[in-house]
């Protein structure tokens, strides 16, 4: 079993963990290219080698496709033999599966690596409510005004 936070809605495992070796790349739809950054910074601790830009899709170790099928905040990944694809409504949801298979990653993969090791899965997830919440602690923790500040910042932009 996969330890993912927050935990999808779906997972199905399937038996192996898939190898990709030298030349990973990665190719973002145009509507998602907002991801790239937030996914080369996701990513580069953990891949020593870095990671190249397909040109397009078919030569990509990783894909993210934008699906207008899949509601909002939804996305899919499917980890097989010929690659990661993901599948997103929006930047939004291209972040959190991001997040997502950032945390397989690094529960597969020892860093920093040259190779990138993963199971074999499917995930889909969407939010199960219409709303986000964020609970500040200020009685048992102390926080900066410039940390409260930022905090309403990231939380004001994914609405």
């Amino acid at each position: 079993m996969i330890n993912v936070i927050p935990i999808p809605m779906k997972v199905v495992e399937k038996q192996g963990v898939v190898v990709f070796d030298k030349g990973i790349s990665v190719f973002f739809d145009k509507s998602l290219k907002g991801v790239r950054e937030y996914f080369d910074n996701t990513f580069a601790c953990v891949l020593s080698g870095g990671l190249k830009l397909a040109r397009n899709e078919c030569n990509a170790t990783i894909r993210y496709i934008e699906d207008g099928a899949l509601g909002r905040e939804e996305y899919k990944i499917d980890i097989s033999s010929t690659g990661v694809l993901v599948r997103a409504s929006c930047e939004i949801s291209a972040m959190y599966a991001t997040l997502t298979l950032n945390q397989i990653v690094e529960a597969y993969t020892k860093e920093p690596a040259q190779t990138l090791s993963l199971p074999v899965l499917s995930i889909h997830d969407k939010p199960r409510y219409a709303w986000r919440g964020v609970l500040l602690d200020v009685a048992r923790h102390f926080f900066s005004v410039e940390n409260v500040k930022k905090l309403w910042t990231i939380c004001s932009c994914t609405s």
